[in-house]
């Protein structure tokens, strides 16, 4: 079994960070593979060491584009994909060389749609590894892929995991101009997939940058987080699934948390009383007390105590 496998990479203005991405597909040990790498209008010398590696590598494909953001480049990206799998992986990150390697063994030991890495956090020396947390190192979901996302035993970020190409390949786009946009996509194609594999190996290096997103909240943030919020809230799922209600409660409680974060002072009152409305009739049960490291934040925004936590949190933090 040789499949191919398609990597898809924007590229913007990372010419400090994008050799080391750059070098660590190029030396996979899985080699039948299609480098597809989109400059999203860099204006640096990124597009410039792309090329170097172009020259060198004929599996790479380079798109230059206008610069439209990360979910257009995606999109870009997609639209070209040949191959029956595919990745995403962010310019400024790096893989091991056995990354493809590790989920094509598990994608054809579990016939899976979608094969789930764990990360290594990496800020600036220090590396810290996100592990699943299971005694196996490994956890399969069959039918119920959405959950997995909707009880955190896995991700919504689109890089680290490798995904069956028809399952987003001209049924799924990222949306452009909205920040946090795997939220807005991961949903919908895990509703599709019928089994999914999650893996301890934290073969995907996250490089955290100080002018990262997280890092600086504007009202944009909020905004989006409420748009995701309502529009997971309204998706037609084919199926129920028993943790929905809790991840859109953690949503809202992180929507808040947002808001509280954020410059945004006028209309915070509205803002906050929204966010609440959106969640208020949601039935849980007891299955928030499962849902690992988040129930705490779903029972908050259940019980509404949720903003007054955020503010005693954020008086504690700006008097230390």
């Amino acid at each position: 079994m040789n499949p191919k496998i398609s990597i898809v990479i924007p590229v913007y203005n990372v010419e400090k960070y994008v050799s080391k991405c750059l070098q660590s597909v190029v030396n996979q040990t899985y080699r039948n593979l299609e480098i597809i790498i989109v400059n999203d209008g860099s204006t640096d010398n990124s597009v410039e060491i792309v090329k170097k590696y172009k020259k060198i590598d004929q599996r790479i494909k380079l798109i230059n584009k206008e610069n439209g953001g990360l979910s257009s480049a995606r999109n870009a990206g997609i639209s070209l994909v040949t191959g029956q799998y595919v990745t995403f992986i962010d310019s400024d990150d790096w893989i091991s060389s056995n990354y493809i390697d590790e989920m094509v063994l598990e994608t054809f030991k579990y016939s899976s749609d979608i094969v789930s890495i764990r990360e290594t956090l990496v800020e600036g020396n220090r590396y810290q590894k996100h592990l699943l947390g299971t005694d196996t190192g490994k956890k399969v979901f069959e039918g119920n892929c959405a959950d997995a996302l909707f009880s955190f035993w896995d991700t919504n970020f689109a890089w680290g995991k490798l995904i069956r190409t028809n399952l987003i390949k001209d049924k799924i786009e990222f949306p452009v101009g909205r920040n946090y946009e795997d939220i807005g996509t991961m949903y919908k194609i895990y509703d599709r997939a019928n089994t999914l594999v999650i893996s301890d190996k934290a073969s995907y290096f996250y490089r955290i940058r100080e002018n990262s997103i997280t890092n600086n909240i504007k009202r944009s943030d909020v905004e989006d987080q409420i748009f995701f919020l309502n529009q997971i809230r309204n998706y037609k799922f084919k199926k129920k699934y028993k943790y929905l209600n809790c991840y859109l409660l953690c949503k809202g409680f992180v929507a808040l948390s947002l808001l509280y974060k954020s410059d945004i002072k006028v209309e915070q009152k509205h803002l906050k009383e929204y966010i609440y409305a959106s969640v208020s009739d949601l039935k849980i049960g007891l299955t928030w007390m499962s849902v690992r490291e988040n129930s705490f934040r779903i029972f908050l925004m259940k019980m509404k105590l949720a903003d007054k936590c955020l503010l005693i949190k954020n008086h504690i933090l700006k008097k230390a």
